[in-house]
């Protein structure tokens, strides 16, 4: 049973390392045709928009924290703010390194009592499910008002399918403990889990919600850091960003929260409707560095935590 675990877990790996070399093929064709000429015109052409979008990362990660903290307040840890925001930074840094941001649990858990661990790590993953909902509902919505895609796909098949998609993440989001599991159905940390949601029906609600603001959220500081360098004051470039986040989201990765994959889809989305390359590359480097490297790093100068208060 381990060993053929084990073997599809290296087949998972084998299959993923081929995505990313072929992602990273796109990525260096897209590149090629850019001539170094191209990035001497760079222009810094709205400063205050790049302020702005960098402004933007304490209601991004502000979001994310009412998130942590009613997460928190459900399972009752008892926990002061001080460790609670040393948890919330270890799991940006955790995240960072994880495809989707989907282990920030491991840096999170990390500041609890082992008692309360496995209820956090499914909480935390369940946030992280509405998460990627979000990036679901708004590119499904902007296929829909577009009604195009970059990649040439059938309009109707693929909006039917998205369409699909979302009823049966939206089902499993609100319904995944009526489902069967032989394994976790017995394990008393799962079953506990259920009684919390069944006592608060709201906190799915709510973390949903908050998922669609913050994506609305990270969604403008794209539009607003793009447009820094390029002119493109329009809704429709807003719409093109959220599928950005769509077929980003749906493309699986390996670490480094999607880097490379994002760069190589936001050349092919906004490069298709013919903005410049060197202007969609730097805008989503930026973002990455803004809202996932910076933090992290800020968070290995923070998370400097004695093992005696983790006992």
């Amino acid at each position: 049973m381990d060993k053929t675990i084990k073997n599809k877990g290296i087949l998972f790996l084998f299959i993923k390392m081929i995505l990313l070399l072929g992602v990273s093929y796109l990525l260096y064709n897209q590149l090629s045709s850019v001539k170094s000429e191209d990035w001497n015109l760079l222009e810094l052409k709205h400063p205050l928009f790049l302020l702005l979008s960098c402004s933007l990362i304490i209601i991004n990660w502000g979001i994310e924290w009412i998130k942590w903290t009613d997460t928190l307040s459900l399972i009752k840890t008892d926990t002061t703010n001080k460790t609670n925001f040393k948890a919330f930074m270890a799991g940006i840094a955790t995240g960072l390194i994880t495809p989707n941001m989907i282990g920030n649990f491991l840096g999170r858990i990390y500041y609890f009592k082992k008692e309360f661990r496995p209820s956090i790590i499914l909480l935390t993953l369940l946030s992280s499910f509405s998460q990627f909902f979000a990036s679901i509902f708004f590119g499904l919505l902007s296929i829909l008002i577009l009604n195009e895609t970059p990649f040439g796909l059938n309009i109707k098949l693929g909006i039917t399918l998205l369409i699909v998609f979302c009823i049966i993440l939206q089902l499993f989001y609100f319904k995944f403990e009526k489902l069967k599991w032989k394994y976790l159905s017995r394990k008393k940390h799962y079953t506990k889990v259920v009684e919390l949601l069944k006592n608060k029906n709201t906190f799915r609600f709510k973390l949903l919600y908050l998922s669609l603001g913050r994506h609305f959220i990270f969604t403008l500081q794209f539009w607003l850091m793009f447009n820094a360098f390029e002119n493109a004051l329009n809704f429709d470039t807003f719409l093109w960003i959220w599928q950005i986040f769509l077929w980003t989201t749906l493309v699986p990765s390996l670490w480094f929260g999607k880097l490379v994959i994002r760069e190589t889809i936001a050349l092919i989305v906004l490069g298709s409707v013919g903005f410049g390359q060197v202007e969609i590359l730097t805008a989503s480097v930026l973002i990455w560095i803004v809202n996932l490297a910076l933090p992290s790093l800020i968070s290995v100068f923070i998370c400097k935590q004695n093992k005696k208060e983790i006992e």
